[in-house]
């Protein structure tokens, strides 16, 4: 799973775990492999860009809502989403962001209507046994002819 650094000078986002169904060949699985390295090196690279997407995520984490009220300017709320978040919020952040796992179902798996419809959605979460967050991503969104063939 991924792991992630509790505090904020340090903080760094590591892709989650990819797991794929069994009806995938190991080539087809390396290469979609690869197309997901690039996407989370693309969201590494926003992350980074902005020190406010974490402070947002993190003060999120600590709970910020609770403090926010619908009399408070948008500057007011601003300041407070972009303040720095405690190192809670950091541990937070990083213990939901270990228990993700990114699952891509294949169109011949048989998966319960409840956790992933692939005639009507492109991705769906799903809590597992309170350790794990499943997402599951439709093979289409990467392309699935791409994953077929392993061709680019």
């Amino acid at each position: 799973m991924a792991s992630s650094s509790p505090t904020w000078n340090t903080f760094e986002i590591l892709c989650p775990e990819l797991s794929f169904s069994i009806y995938y060949t190991s080539h087809q699985k390396s290469h979609a492999r690869s197309i997901f390295g690039e996407a989370c090196k693309l969201l590494t690279s926003f992350v980074h860009r902005d020190i406010n997407v974490l402070r947002f995520w993190g003060n999120i984490s600590d709970g910020i809502y609770s403090v926010l009220t619908s009399t408070m300017t948008e500057n007011e709320i601003l300041s407070r989403l972009t303040q720095e978040p405690t190192y809670t919020g950091a541990t937070k952040l990083a213990e939901m962001i270990a228990r993700i796992i990114i699952y891509i179902p294949h169109p011949d798996e048989n998966i319960s209507k409840g956790r992933f419809d692939f005639d009507m959605e492109h991705a769906s979460t799903y809590p597992e046994n309170d350790t794990s967050i499943i997402i599951y991503i439709h093979p289409n969104v990467f392309d699935l002819n791409m994953i077929k063939t392993g061709n680019s």
